[in-house]
């Protein structure tokens, strides 16, 4: 039946999603927005078995950090093309797309299929970089984690996720992240490689709706990798960062550099000695190092200079689960400066954010029916917007994910009852109050539109 569904997608144009051939009831893809422009093609013919070699296992990622990232990196080197102004996957029997991530206000755009991340604060970047820049980024699965995938999406309209669920040895998850400021913002992104992409307008970055948006010019920024690998003891998982450096390299991964890598969260560690991490110190002053950015990641920890210092990447991506941990996946109310100077805000930080979370577990177990997600954040945004969708009448036929009632904002499916036809037209289904914040949609929305903060 998959087969069945996908195969169209790979040869033809005329089909984007093969959830939305399946889901045939799903009518608000933000790939078709505009609907007058050639759009990318998803990989989502996912695999039952892998075939990928993994030459990073003969790498010791904790005493050449640098070596391992590079090792695997070079795994997607020959599978993706930047030319003509995209970014393109050209494998599609190694790489695939994570589903469900084309809806909402941060959903996919149709040129490239980037989705919506956070926008960088005033020097965040860079030393004098600005506020009201945009971030957007697509990524893929290797076909070890589609695997994976294949089994969570046999049915694309609804999705099984299990109680103890994980990916598989040898899974690579790998983002590529564009930003609107260029060199003049940060310095070193002179030569970086430019795209066109349908983004926000520049007078509402980060608050923008599809219909809003407007053909942009983007700098590639950040390359993420996400590594499964057993070696990794405390959490499974091996997460490392790139940023783009202006060099005289011929070929835009050599002029990739390895900025961090992480293992583990170093969790009880209240200063910066900082175990489980690695800092490429000689971006010292370009990346980090002043006040408003003292480090990349919350004292010390591995993150890029596209994320939050106030948190790390294995923080964040730990707590992936649906619905999302009440505290949600990230800080967004303590600042650096005031864990940095108040020992008792900082502990309650650490203590409550910096932890190794195993695989098939839960970072908030105290949410009934929760299910983890196994550090994939695209994942829990996918299942999210899966379900936005159904409480917008945008999909018709309840997922049985969103059944999960536990009362809290960030769970989409705490929908009306209501359902029913009238005049032939589904009755558009609206989000309930919610009881513990009686937020409005507006702000459900912003919430579920950053996953990462």
């Amino acid at each position: 039946m998959k087969i069945k569904i996908i195969i169209p997608l790979v040869i033809t144009l005329l089909s984007i999603n093969s959830y939305a051939d399946e889901c045939n009831t799903f009518t608000k893809s933000t790939l078709n927005i505009p609907d007058n422009v050639k759009k990318t093609i998803l990989s989502l013919n996912y695999p039952e078995q892998s075939k990928s070699f993994m030459p990073w296992l003969s790498e010791n990622f904790e005493e050449d950090w640098k070596k391992y990232m590079t090792v695997v990196l070079s795994s997607i080197e020959s599978d993706v093309s930047f030319e003509n102004e995209k970014i393109t996957l050209v494998n599609y029997e190694k790489w695939f797309s994570s589903p469900w991530m084309d809806y909402g206000n941060a959903g996919r755009e149709p040129l490239n299929g980037l989705t919506r991340e956070r926008g960088p604060r005033p020097k965040d970047v860079a030393p004098n970089s600005p506020g009201g820049g945009q971030v957007w980024a697509v990524g893929w699965y290797n076909d070890v984690a589609s695997t994976t995938l294949s089994e969570v999406f046999k049915n694309p309209c609804d999705p099984v996720i299990d109680s103890d669920f994980s990916f598989s040895e040898g899974s690579v998850a790998i983002k590529f992240l564009f930003t609107t400021l260029d060199e003049n913002a940060i310095p070193y992104l002179k030569g970086s490689p430019t795209i066109k992409s349908y983004i926000d307008p520049s007078n509402i970055a980060g608050r923008g709706r599809p219909n809003q948006r407007v053909i942009s010019t983007l700098r590639l920024l950040q390359v993420d990798i996400a590594v499964k690998d057993k070696r990794a003891l405390d959490t499974g998982w091996v997460f490392g960062t790139f940023a783009w450096m202006n060099s005289a390299s011929k070929t835009v991964f050599d002029s990739l550099v390895p900025v961090s890598l992480a293992w583990g969260d170093d969790p009880a560690v209240y200063n910066d000695d900082i175990k489980q991490s690695r800092i490429n110190t000689e971006l010292h002053g370009l990346m980090f190092g002043w006040d408003e950015r003292p480090f990349l990641g919350f004292m010390g920890r591995a993150n890029g200079p596209a994320d939050n210092a106030i948190s790390s990447c294995i923080s964040c991506h730990g707590s992936a689960q649906f619905p999302r941990p009440k505290i949600g996946n990230l800080d967004t109310r303590t600042s650096v400066q005031s864990a940095m100077k108040n020992f008792n805000v900082r502990k309650k930080l650490v203590d409550s954010r910096f932890v190794n979370q195993p695989a098939g577990s839960l970072f908030d177990d105290s949410i009934k029916g929760a299910v983890g997600m196994d550090y994939s954040l695209q994942l829990q945004a996918g299942i999210e917007r899966l379900c936005e969708a159904w409480c917008n009448g945008d999909l018709i036929g309840e997922p049985s994910l969103c059944k999960l009632d536990t009362g809290f904002r960030y769970t989409p499916a705490r929908c009306d009852t209501l359902k029913g036809f009238s005049n032939n037209k589904f009755l558009r289904l609206k989000p309930e109050a919610f009881i513990k914040e009686n937020l409005p949609n507006s702000e459900i929305q912003k919430l579920l539109d950053n996953p990462r903060g």
